[in-house]
This record gives structure tokens, sequence and C-alpha cells, in this order.
């Protein structure tokens, strides 16, 4: 009997950008203490007015948003994983998990693209990117943000392999179901197609 697709899973952790992560950390503490004295200067004297309640409001929001970017810099991870159902890409080490099914009927087709951010201030900042990118139901998913080229190469073989696997999983059930019909090949589902992986291509703008 033939075995089941294994799960894989790839882990790339996140490069921090030391430069940003110092100036938002300043930032970060300057917001901080902004909102200690607006705090202070409401109690001390009573005040309520509406105009300090909503720049307390807003230091907050932005101090919430400078600790999720520090966190997502210093522990920050690209999760990739591949099972039967398909392909599930997420993030960890930020509030927005960010996870996504790609189904593998959706799949189009695997390229290593050799500009990881498709704009120039994503990569200064770390947000979004990738150099491995999926193609799916005409859309694009971006995996490795911070992958050298030599690592992406070496990632998109492994993946390469998963999906190898998949395709002869897919192909020996399918002959197994047109074995168990009797060869009625108009009744039987065809052997899918392998999916497109193409070690290396122009970066998809």
């Amino acid at each position: 009997m033939h075995k089941a697709m294994r799960p894989a899973q790839f882990t790339v952790k996140v490069r921090a950008r030391w430069g940003r992560v110092v100036l938002v950390s300043i930032g970060l503490l300057f917001g901080l203490a902004m909102i200690g004295v607006i705090v202070a200067g409401m109690l001390a004297q009573r005040a309520h007015e509406v105009t300090l309640y909503l720049l307390a409001l807003l230091l907050i929001l932005l101090c919430a948003a400078a600790i999720a970017y520090l966190r997502w810099q210093l522990v920050g991870m690209e999760h990739l994983r591949m099972d039967p159902e398909g392909i599930t890409r997420w993030i960890s080490g930020s509030p927005i998990s960010g996870r996504h099914v790609i189904r593998w009927h959706e799949l189009e087709g695997i390229q290593h693209a050799q500009v990881a951010f498709p704009m120039w201030w994503m990569e200064q900042w770390g947000l979004g990117g990738g150099r491995i990118v999926l193609h799916h139901s005409g859309r694009r998913a971006r995996f490795g943000m911070d992958l050298g080229p030599e690592e992406a190469e070496v990632l998109l073989g492994r993946i390469r392999e998963a999906v190898d696997r998949r395709c002869n999983v897919t192909a020996s059930a399918a002959k197994r179901t047109i074995s168990s019909v009797g060869g009625n090949s108009h009744n039987a589902p065809s052997p899918a197609d392998p999916l497109r992986v193409s070690p290396q291509a122009p970066s998809p703008r």
C-alpha cells in the first residue's frame, strides 16, 4: 500500500534590522514618557480635556505598534507547511498570523525570485516580501523574505522534493482507482499533472 504524503514544514527566522530597531525603541521610550507626563498632568490638575484623552490614545496606539514591530524583528519567524490538504503559510512573533492555506488544486507554480522585496521600503523595514514565490489562483504569495540567493535555492530544492512526493502520491492513488474500476478510463480520474516548479525565474513585479 502506498504511503500518504508526510507533512513537511519549513521555518525561516526574520533578520532584525538593527538600525530600525534602535530607532523604534527610542521612539517607544519617548512615547511611553509622554503618556506618563500626560496622565500625571491630568491626575494632578484633574483635567478632562478631550484633546488630552485623544493625544494619550494616539500615543498608546503608536506604542502598541512599536512593540509589535520590535517583537516581529527580534523573534519573528515565517512558516511554510506542506501536507495532503495543501500549503499553509503563516508567521509567528506578530499580532497578525497571516495564516493562508493554498489548496493543491489552486497551486500553479513555484518560482525563485531574484529580488526578495517588490518595494524598497518593505526591505528597509522587513515587512512582506520573500524569495520563494507561490503562484496560485492568479495571485502570488511570498515566503522567505530574509533568505539569501543560495539559501533560497536550497530551500526551493527541498520544497520541490515535497511537491514531487505529493505528485507521486496523487498519481499512485489515481492509478489504484483506475485499477479498481476495471480499467474503465472514462469513469476514472486522470493522474494529476506535475506542478510547475521553477528553480530560477525573473522576479515577479
